[in-house]
């Protein structure tokens, strides 16, 4: 049977022929796997929080104590941040215009002129980029500028995720905990927020280790 077809247009009228609409993305396996992303954060932050808060005893706190405190509390809100932006953040999917869209391959073109599915159909390669033939664009390969160089995604690769079903550019990996793409050259798309948070699991987990080794030795 064939799609509907969902017309592409600019602002300025300027049309292309119909294309049928986008994969719908696996919602469940998203929405189960960011539901046990978010609650691994929050009990690592409980966990972390909870523990320099209780290490400082009931006295007064030494300046360590504080430090540790208001340190194991700024992680925490990073790592918030991180979440946030995470799971609605933009990973680098590519969006269908005149631009990503067109020309159409050959065998493309006429498979749509005929009403005809792409089933078995591979993506088609040109050179350094190469189109889609589920969302229908050109995925180009050439790394973007990156603030922070190539020392990050360099060799990923655009790639179309079976689960959100999106061509997405830089595509490290799906992220099975978070339920979201990993992507970005650089600190770019969901990189950044992913190695941060990352980071700030491993930097909560020193400061309440540490938190609480200054606690034992100011109760010896």
């Amino acid at each position: 049977m064939t799609r509907a077809m969902v017309p592409l247009t600019q602002e300025d009228g300027e049309a292309m022929p119909a294309l049928p609409p986008l994969p719908t993305p696996d919602y469940s396996a998203r929405c189960t796997e960011a539901c046990m992303g978010c609650t691994v954060v929050i009990v690592l932050i409980t966990i972390f929080v909870g523990g320099t808060f209780l290490s400082s005893g009931s006295g007064t706190p030494s300046a360590v104590s504080i430090s540790c405190m208001v340190l194991i509390c700024l992680e925490a809100v990073v790592a918030l941040i991180c979440l946030a932006g995470l799971m609605f953040g933009d990973p680098g999917v590519v969006q269908r215009s005149l631009e990503t869209c067109l020309p159409f391959p050959q065998e493309v073109a006429d498979r749509l002129a005929n009403g005809e599915s792409m089933n078995g159909m591979r993506n088609i390669v040109d050179g350094d980029r190469t189109y889609c033939v589920r969302c229908f664009v050109w995925r180009e390969s050439a790394p973007p500028t990156s603030l922070f160089g190539s020392w990050v995604g360099a060799t990923a690769m655009p790639h179309h995720c079976s689960t959100c079903q999106r061509c997405i550019l830089y595509h490290d990996h799906h992220c099975g905990v978070f339920g979201r793409c990993i992507a970005g050259r650089g600190m770019g798309g969901t990189m950044g927020y992913f190695m941060t948070i990352i980071a700030m699991a491993v930097a909560g987990f020193g400061t309440c280790l540490f938190s609480f080794v200054v606690g034992s030795v100011a109760d010896v």
